[in-house]
């Protein structure tokens, strides 16, 4: 009888694991299809056809497109060219090919371009269109995941280094350069303690910075501040004890995304749009000739190297590092203009970021025209426009009651729509080299990625250009503890959590962890 009730749970939850693993497929193809948007939301209709190049001139509808886009988006025609030799040994054509035209697809290939390898850039449908132009545009320091709990305090301080030194600063240098109009405002930004047990803890994280030794040097300038005096700098809820503030800047991620792209262009790389990549062959590998042939549905290429910056590896160019992450959906609204001593008495300053110190956490911040964005959430599934506005609208109210008779369900929103997360175990940016296909990647930012983005580019290019090998400082945090060397060209580059099991596994520990901070968070609620 045992044997049978076992036999019996383990076929339910296989079958269920599978039930929703086919759910969640479903799901994520209606929101890459743009089914789940409503007509001031998402996407403006289906993602083009790769056949249609009129199609592409469709631009992803959100609040960063529709309100003073100053940065302009043109039409880049897919790859249409077919490599010119199938031959092995034939030069190729390109150093390097970038795949994904997002936030790090574009910082890789520019950073490559100024140093005078010749690019060419191939995105599946349009210039930013994912996570890289739907996001809070938030340009802070630091980085998703605890990376001295899992690789040491040395690459703590390295990768802290990295992502301000070749992070916010090699941001904001190019938005000068190239004179990018992304509305780049300088600011603070304050982390704020909403759970009771989380005052205790983020003061000794302020200890802990402050005492760290390159906290200086890597341009960490922290700030403590109690709930009195986050009062006094003009955020006032009844839910923050405490906060933690340090410089940031805010700015519009998808006008970055077009200047970056056009930046790529002016230093010499040609960016496809409606190009997605079906196969890329790794020809005479480990040898001087190596090379890669990239293949899309209308042309081919070949490139000394590759650079998958997809978010989320596709199964089908390395099946490998397409195990290692899952997706996640987040959502964000933007207020119709509020009565501004309303709105004052909430959020004074214009230059401040907020986020909390929840795992489903939310950020906001004031923008132009009295307005608030509000963004957040952490689902594991895409959601309808309705049921994410409505989640929004509860975290609104309980950071700030006063908000509620001007926002509702009923009015007080000008847009809302949803973006997209790649996420691994352990919870860090996936940056390296995978040695059997010899791609290399920079993925699964996990939400964090203007800044982390931007440096892990950097480093990237640096180890195409000149052998540099810092990027292997990224990639000693692939596991909760570094393997032998000896196995690690051998293990995947991140601990496998594949699609269905992940996805099953994402919706159980988002769960989890809503029920965490609901739990904790209700006192002071």
């Amino acid at each position: 009888m045992s044997r049978l009730r076992l036999r019996f749970a383990a076929a339910f939850t296989l079958s269920g694991t599978a039930a929703y693993g086919a759910y969640a497929t479903w799901s994520w193809t209606r929101f890459f299809a743009g089914d789940l948007d409503e007509p001031n939301a998402g996407l403006d209709g289906p993602w083009p056809a790769l056949d249609q190049d009129a199609d592409l001139a469709g631009l992803v509808r959100c609040w960063y497109t529709e309100n003073g886009l100053k940065e302009m988006h043109k039409i880049r025609p897919p790859l249409r060219s077919f490599a010119a030799t199938n031959a092995p040994y034939a030069a190729p054509q390109y150093d390097a090919c970038v795949i994904g035209a997002g936030i790090a697809g574009l910082h890789t290939a520019l950073s490559l371009a100024e140093r005078g390898k010749k690019v060419i850039v191939l995105e599946a449908k349009r210039v930013g269109c994912g996570a890289s132009g739907r996001n809070g545009g938030q340009l802070i320091s630091g980085f998703e995941g605890d990376v001295d709990f899992i690789s040491g305090e040395e690459a703590e301080k390295a990768i802290l280094r990295q992502t301000v030194e070749s992070g916010m600063e090699l941001t904001r240098q190019r938005v000068k350069k190239y004179n990018i109009q992304c509305d780049l405002i300088e600011s603070e930004v304050f982390e704020v303690a909403l759970r009771l047990e989380r005052v205790i803890e983020t003061l000794d994280d302020v200890q802990h910075h402050a005492d760290h030794e390159s906290a200086p040097d890597a341009g960490y300038k922290w700030r403590p501040l109690t709930g009195e005096m986050v009062r006094e700098e003009g955020l006032n809820s009844p839910l923050i004890q405490h906060a933690i503030a340090q410089p940031a800047a805010s700015l519009n991620p998808m006008a970055l995304c077009y200047g970056l792209a056009r930046a790529c262009e002016e230093q010499g790389a040609v960016i496809h749009e409606g190009s997605e990549v079906v196969a890329v062959n790794r020809i005479s590998p480990d040898t001087a000739d190596e090379h890669f042939k990239v293949r899309t549905a209308f042309g081919s290429l070949t490139a000394k190297h590759v650079v998958l910056c997809t978010n989320s590896a596709p199964a089908a160019l390395c099946p490998r590092l397409a195990a290692c992450s899952v997706f996640a959906s987040t959502g964000m609204m933007v207020t119709e203009p509020l009565p501004k001593d309303v709105l004052s008495e909430c959020i004074r300053r214009d230059d401040l970021i907020v986020y909390d110190d929840r795992v489903d956490m939310t950020f906001f911040r004031r923008i132009a025209g009295n307005r608030l964005l509000f963004g957040g959430l952490g689902s594991p599934l895409p959601m309808e426009r309705k049921t994410m506005e409505k989640a929004l609208l509860t975290e609104l109210h309980h950071i700030f009651p006063k908000l509620q008779p001007h926002v509702n369900e009923r009015r007080g929103i000008a847009q809302s729509w949803q973006g997209g997360v790649s996420l691994r175990l352990p919870w860090f940016a996936m940056v390296g080299r995978d040695a059997p296909s010899g791609m290399w990647h920079i993925l699964a930012l996990g939400g964090h990625g203007l800044a982390p983005g931007c440096a892990a580019a950097e480093t990237i290019a640096k180890a195409i250009c000149y052998g540099d090998e810092d990027f292997k400082i990224w990639q000693s945090v692939n596991y909760f503890r570094p393997p032998p060397a000896a196995l690690q060209e051998y293990l995947p580059p991140s601990i496998p959590v594949f699609s269905t099991l992940g996805a099953a596994g994402a919706n159980l520990a988002c769960h989890y962890f809503g029920l965490v901070d609901r739990r904790h968070g209700k006192p002071m609620y």
